[in-house]
């Protein structure tokens, strides 16, 4: 296994994580913004610190969080953080989900950035199915995904249904259940079946672009991307 310290100064079998797992919450409260910023992230409402496993690994959060609460004439610490969350949850108009035990809802950051549809919410689609949760009936999934996830017909590979929320809701989940992410390195084989996998579900040449990103989240794997172009 290759332990070459990577871009943001960890060794990559700390960022290792090759499959996603399902998380569980009586209540998690979505936050999409905060001020002027998009910011897209959970917390669990009991002492309102983020759900666990929100991103790749704990040095990954660690990365995006301080872009997300970089806010340019400031920058929130976590305490503070865990504060202003607090208080939106008690006074902020928001919604309120209630989930069936068999409902799966997918999270992650930068939603309106098309690199990030791909890498962490579509190709998740795929590797959904590798885990072979028959008892999961529903995905909820972000509004912000809806041209991206029809125009690729990926619903007829995972065979569940799709219900998306708004985006840009403060949304209150109940009884939720959430999936991880996983890594996308070039390390992961199951990342890089679920690339093949996709191929098959571009419904024209113009969803080439698609690859395009995709040859960026994996720029160390270039001999293994070969396989995944039309």
């Amino acid at each position: 296994m290759n332990l070459n310290y990577n871009q943001f100064n960890w060794k990559e079998k700390d960022n290792l994580f090759l499959s996603s797992k399902i998380f569980s919450y009586k209540e998690i409260f979505y936050v999409p913004k905060l001020l002027w910023k998009e910011i897209f992230l959970v917390f669990e409402t009991k002492n309102f610190s983020i759900i666990k496993s929100w991103y790749l690994s704990k040095c990954d959060e660690k990365f995006i969080l301080k872009i997300l609460l970089n806010f340019r004439i400031f920058k929130l610490n976590f305490f503070f953080l865990r504060f202003i969350i607090k208080l939106l949850y008690k006074i902020k108009k928001k919604k309120i989900v209630y989930l069936k035990k068999n409902d799966l809802i997918f999270f992650g950051p930068f939603i309106q950035n098309y690199y990030h549809q791909i890498a962490e919410f579509l190709l998740r689609l795929i590797l959904l199915k590798k885990l072979k949760l028959k008892k999961i009936n529903r995905i909820f999934l972000p509004n912000k995904l809806k041209s991206l996830i029809y125009s690729t017909q990926i619903t007829k590979y995972i065979n569940k249904k799709i219900i998306f929320f708004n985006t840009y809701e403060n949304i209150v989940f109940k009884n939720a259940k959430y999936l991880s992410h996983a890594s996308h390195i070039s390390l992961n084989k199951n990342y890089l079946d679920a690339l093949k996998v996709l191929k098959k579900f571009i419904v024209n040449q113009k969803k080439r672009n698609i690859y395009l990103f995709l040859e960026k989240i994996l720029n160390n794997a270039n001999s293994l991307m070969k396989t995944c172009y039309f």
